[in-house]
């Protein structure tokens, strides 16, 4: 019985072979796509000046500095960290969590500080993004929804979009313009406080994730058929972004030359099997047929 299975195994097996797939990351400068296979990322991806890139593989929080990876913990977390953004000085933030819940972060230099929006409950802080001067951006949850915060020197600001139940900080530049998301859909909070819808033509849903010192924004956002594509801001003036070899592009950083990093989807070819392959699992099966009639004798 036992010979039986592994023969009927090691014909699916030959049938069944490909690749797995897998989301891979992204940076796209000056009309070039450059992809990078991590494995399964995380949700949100920062990019500083520098070209230091930090964000989430498989669970793993990671600072990957021109092509050197490195693994990021924090001390007393049960899980390793979701890294989301990291500024110029080469402060990143992001999320962890123990057994009082969630908590935004501020690593600088090796020293950690813990982040909780004192309003918070449930599942409660979460850190995307900081700008030069230090100022983070988030979003915690209590028993009335999800609430943006803005948090300077200590001092935690709620931002929420009205009318709408849940509102989520992204991204912060140095300017103090904000990007984040409601039920509404993105937008843009200016210097002034004032909140302008982002809309992508003939989309169905818009995402806006970050935000450099000249007002660019990146982002994603879902089309007619619920294809998701990255897209650029500028001005006003929308660019499509899609990966050539991958499809539900998604952008979340953009530094000041223009640099953006995001995540995709590859493509992924399952091939056929050669005609020599075939023909080893045809004489095989027809080997468990005779094997079948023996065991019946």
């Amino acid at each position: 019985m036992k010979m039986t299975t592994t023969l009927i195994l090691l014909c699916l097996g030959v049938l069944s072979c490909g690749r797995v797939a897998q989301a891979d990351y992204f940076t796209f400068n000056n009309g070039v796509y450059t992809t990078l296979p991590i494995g399964e990322p995380g949700f949100q991806i920062g990019i500083n000046d520098a070209g230091q890139i930090v964000g989430t593989i498989g669970g793993q929080g990671f600072l990957d500095t021109n092509g050197v990876f490195t693994t990021f913990d924090v001390p007393g977390a049960l899980e390793a960290a979701s890294l989301s953004g990291v500024n110029n000085s080469g402060q990143i933030v992001g999320t962890y969590a123990n057994n009082s819940g969630n908590h935004g972060f501020l690593d600088t230099n090796g020293v950690f500080t813990t982040i909780d929006d004192p309003a918070a409950s449930l599942s409660g802080t979460a850190v995307n993004g900081i700008n030069d001067v230090g100022q983070i951006v988030g979003y915690y949850a209590n028993e009335t929804g999800d609430h943006g915060f803005l948090y300077v020197n200590g001092v935690f600001t709620t931002i929420d979009v009205p009318g709408s139940p849940s509102t989520i900080l992204y991204g912060i530049n140095n300017s103090g313009e904000i990007v984040g998301v409601s039920n509404g859909g993105a937008f843009l909070i200016e210097a002034n406080g004032v909140m302008i819808p982002i809309v992508v033509p003939g989309s169905v849903g818009t995402n806006a994730f970050g935000i450099n010192n000249s007002g660019q924004i990146v982002g994603h956002y879902s089309d007619s058929n619920f294809i998701g594509h990255g897209f650029l801001d500028t001005n006003g003036v929308v660019t499509t972004l899609d990966v050539p070899v991958g499809s539900q592009t998604q952008a979340f950083g953009i530094d000041d030359s223009g640099e953006i990093v995001g995540w995709f989807n590859p493509f992924v070819i399952t091939p056929t099997p050669e005609p020599a392959s075939l023909l080893l699992v045809v004489c095989g099966l027809a080997g468990l047929v005779s094997l079948c009639k023996l065991r019946r004798i």
